[in-house]
């Protein structure tokens, strides 16, 4: 990988975590109301909604932003936004309009993180040890 590339990529590693740590952020510092939130929503296990998903948010911002196996904190940001969609913006089961399109936004967006992690893991795996500007390389890399 090229130097050139390589700063491109930590550009939109960097710019794709900005979201992720503004919400890691969020579960921490208002947790008691993103329980609540969760509990309203019928998710189920609402606890995990506060600070435990916000520090898990903010690890998968410091593994890709900084590059510290940055496939892991791909998947584990793949992981929290399945989880996400499914479990807390069920817009399918949402009867206020207004709040049912919301919903399927959040949804959507979702869907749309989920296909950005998706990538990335794939070419942090796919790059491996030429992955340029990390502080620790990729551990899986398989290059199929």
């Amino acid at each position: 990988m090229t130097g050139t590339v390589g700063g491109i990529l930590l550009l939109g590693r960097i710019l794709f975590s900005v979201f992720f740590l503004s919400s890691g952020v969020a579960h921490v510092k208002r947790r008691h109301t993103m329980v609540e939130d969760a509990k309203a929503s019928g998710f189920p296990v609402p606890l995990l909604v506060g600070w435990p998903a916000g520090l898990w948010l903010l690890a998968a911002v410091v593994s890709i932003a900084a590059g510290v196996w940055p496939e892991i904190g791909a998947l584990m940001i793949a992981a929290f936004v399945i989880l996400a969609g499914l479990l807390f913006h069920r817009y399918w089961k949402v009867d206020d309009p207004v709040q049912r399109q919301m919903q399927q936004m959040y949804f959507l967006r979702n869907i749309t993180f989920l296909g950005s992690a998706l990538s990335l893991f794939a070419i942090f795996m796919g790059t491996g040890e030429s992955l340029r500007f990390v502080l620790i390389a990729p551990i899986l890399n398989v290059h199929l």
